[in-house]
């Protein structure tokens, strides 16, 4: 390894092009990234600061060297990185390496990219958040880490306007669920079609998560669009292994 940054050296001495690209437009420093290689990174960053470069360039598919190591994991690179003045908030569509690391459930990661002021709300071109990202993919490691910097947990994508919860809950994401819920998470948000995520796990037929959002107390009897409560959803659908608690409506019309 230490002949590799050896070899780097004499080749950037004596005039290589630090920010030549490969067919998918990544640099050196891309690579090094990608691979973890921390002293690789260190030697193309102290070239970066010496030419007073910026370290933001992107690929053929807008990422930067923080990105793509939000993405394979590497948090001392990261540190490297945001420390030589790699931007926590660039975005790629709206994506932020928060939110990449959010994705590939990297916790210390997301912990650097925060101690260094990552905007936790921040959210793509399609509504997206880092938790929301979270609450489908990821870790709940990632998600505890996120609930620590008290994050708008109540935020909304807005093709469905479904939040982390809602995802969690659809998903079937129990552990992610629970620390929500836990968090105070509004048990009662509602989507773009006025549903609840009690309704919606009747009807994406998620046992484990309506059992558990039975437990903070929801609103048994609120109804989406269609004037259709949960009860109704378990009736109409068949959900003979969903039991509405006590507090249900049952004269309600199912027709």
């Amino acid at each position: 390894m230490e002949e590799r940054t050896a070899f780097a050296h004499l080749l950037l001495a004596n005039g290589a092009d630090i920010n030549a690209a490969d067919r998918q437009g990544r640099t050196a420093l891309m690579l090094a990234a990608g691979l973890g290689n921390i002293q690789m990174v260190r030697v193309l960053v102290t070239y970066y600061r010496l030419h007073q470069l910026e370290v933001d360039v992107t690929d053929n598919r807008g990422r930067t060297a923080l990105m793509v190591t939000a993405i394979t994991g590497t948090s001392q690179v990261a540190e490297i990185l945001l420390d030589n003045g790699a931007n926590v908030n660039t975005g790629n569509e709206g994506l932020t390496a928060l939110m990449y690391a959010a994705k590939a459930g990297h916790a210390p990661v997301a912990e650097v990219l925060l101690r260094h002021r990552a905007d936790i709300d921040a959210a793509d071109n399609d509504g997206w958040t880092a938790l929301m990202v979270t609450a489908i993919q990821g870790t709940d490691q990632v998600t505890r880490v996120l609930l620590q910097h008290r994050p708008n947990i109540n935020a909304k994508e807005y093709k469905n306007g479904w939040a982390a919860l809602t995802w969690a809950a659809v998903f079937g994401r129990l552990p992610v669920l629970e620390l929500l819920l836990d968090h105070n998470a509004d048990v009662n948000t509602r989507d773009h079609s006025d549903r609840t995520p009690l309704i919606l796990t009747v009807i994406v037929e998620k046992l484990g998560a309506f059992a558990m959002i039975l437990t903070h107390a929801p609103d048994l009897d609120a109804r989406d669009r269609d004037g259709r409560s949960a009860l109704m959803w378990v009736i109409g659908l068949g959900r003979n292994g969903f039991i509405i608690g006590a507090h249900g409506d049952v004269n309600e019309n199912v027709i």
